[in-house]
């Protein structure tokens, strides 16, 4: 292979990883640290306004990747590690007493939403690892919790950017939590009843040395 073929090999396979979908996903990621600076000197409305871009790039991007048929294996990674961080940097920001903001996210909730992912992900990484188990699909549950954690957080910037205390931004954050903690034991019990499944069929599966056996004999 010539040089010339090698370069235009690494340049198709670059178009591929940094299709406009993915850099959209990373355009959301350098969002984060800008919308935390904001929030922190108080400066709300642009917050909010950096908030709600980076929603539209969240349904853009997956939007994007199906109609270009630009679906990537990076894609599939970015995109939640990219709302991941915009979430967990959203409530440790907004649980700070100082930051000058009228609707604070309790500390508390806070907690039990970075533990709830944190336990996921140490869970199947450590399922991964002993089985080989891959079937982490996200549940119905686990979207309507991060559908709810969006809104806690849009509610407490924008009634906190109109400026007063809102029942509405309180009670969106008990829903979060209960939505939260509910995904959670729903995750532990249809994580059991895959592994259930799985089971079974790897039971029933011929293992390569019975099949190479099996040829000698026959």
């Amino acid at each position: 292979m010539t040089n010339r073929m090698k370069a235009r090999l690494i340049a198709s396979e670059t178009d591929q990883l940094f299709t406009l979908s993915n850099q959209l996903t990373v355009a959301r990621m350098a969002m984060v640290p800008i919308f935390v600076l904001l929030v922190m000197y108080g400066m709300i409305g642009w917050a909010l306004l950096v908030f709600l871009l980076a929603g539209v790039t969240d349904m853009l991007d997956g939007w994007l990747a199906r109609w270009l048929h630009q679906r990537t294996v990076l894609g599939t990674y970015l995109d939640p590690i990219a709302d991941k961080m915009l979430l967990t940097a959203s409530f440790v920001t907004l649980s700070i007493q100082s930051v000058p903001i009228k609707n604070h996210i309790p500390l508390w909730a806070t907690a039990l939403f970075i533990s709830r992912d944190i336990i996921i992900v140490v869970s199947a990484l450590i399922i991964y690892i002993a089985t080989g188990f891959r079937n982490f699909r996200p549940s119905v549950y686990g979207k309507i919790t991060t559908l709810l954690q969006l809104a806690t957080v849009l509610t407490s910037i924008g009634f906190s950017y109109l400026g007063y205390r809102s029942l509405i931004a309180r009670a969106t954050v008990y829903a979060a939590v209960a939505a939260t903690a509910f995904s959670g034991f729903h995750y532990v019990i249809l994580m059991r009843q895959r592994l259930g499944e799985e089971a079974p069929a790897a039971a029933v599966a011929p293992k390569p040395e019975d099949v190479e056996l099996h040829r000698r004999v026959s």
